[in-house]
């Protein structure tokens, strides 16, 4: 990756220097001031491009619009022969393109960042709240989903938006709550529901619009897409890894038949065009 020509392009030169001092940072507390920072960006532009150290041409990059991303979900479901090491593999890759596709969400900040590498950071079942809403235009269920792994605002809470996605009644196969509430009554979370007719038994208090269900306590802080071990069980606090992320998304693209690589952003990409456009 970020090798088009003999040399790696001055992105990719960019992108490792941010992670190298994003490390030294970590480890040591030290900080790179703004005069060491012009240095190092006048050495890749003058000392490294101009004299052919590095590559600066540009690929035109795929995108991977909704109806792409219902393709794939299709295909995962109806079509794909390959066996996942335990069932759970599918539902969260599934669930990870249902996030990608309606929040534009980069990968880390749903599951453990390849910068972050052992924080067992992402989205923790606490970040989520299933909602029951009632009002004159919408009867259903509802997620409100905080993102506190934003990059360059983790854990800041004055940017840790919380997103609104609803049910889609008409279209199971992408809808976020039915992803959402089959991994978390497999995982045995919630206080008082076992099962989704427990869920749907659940009633709104008098006078209100919502019903917010309740976490067993010891839940909030689990992963929700975990690692499947190598003995086929699935992790009880392991998050999945962008390195087992990108590869089944990189292969159910290929199963699928799209010639080119899928990766997390090329939904991001589709993403930003999409609001670029309304």
């Amino acid at each position: 990756t970020g090798q088009l020509e003999e040399n790696i392009t001055d992105t990719t030169i960019r992108n490792r220097l941010s992670s190298l001092k994003r490390n030294i940072k970590l480890l040591t507390g030290r900080q790179y001031n703004s005069a060491e920072n012009k240095d190092l960006e006048i050495f890749i532009t003058k000392d490294l491009a101009q004299n052919g150290k590095i590559a600066t041409g540009a690929y035109t990059k795929p995108v991977a619009p909704l109806p792409v991303a219902e393709d794939l979900i299709r295909f995962m479901w109806a079509c794909d022969e390959y066996q996942f090491t335990h069932p759970r593999a599918r539902l969260q890759l599934a669930f990870s393109v249902v996030l990608m596709t309606l929040l534009g969400s980069r990968p880390g900040e749903f599951i453990e960042s390849a910068a972050w590498k052992h924080s067992n950071e992402g989205l923790l079942y606490g970040d989520i709240d299933l909602v029951r809403y009632q009002n004159g235009t919408y009867v259903g269920f509802l997620l409100h989903l905080r993102l506190r792994n934003r990059k360059g605002h983790r854990n800041n809470k004055k940017h840790s938006p919380v997103m609104l996605l609803y049910e889609e009644a008409s279209m199971r196969s992408m809808c976020p709550v039915t992803h959402f509430m089959a991994l978390a009554l497999a995982d045995g979370v919630f206080e008082e529901c076992t099962s989704f007719q427990d869920i749907e038994a659940k009633e709104l208090p008098p006078g209100s619009s919502l019903y917010k269900y309740r976490y067993k306590s010891e839940a909030k802080q689990r992963p929700i897409l975990r690692s499947i071990l190598s003995d086929g069980s699935v992790s009880e606090n392991g998050i999945l890894t962008y390195e087992c992320f990108n590869n089944m998304l990189k292969g159910i693209g290929q199963r699928a038949g799209y010639e080119d690589r899928l990766s997390a952003y090329c939904f991001r990409r589709a993403y930003a065009k999409a609001v670029e456009s309304t």
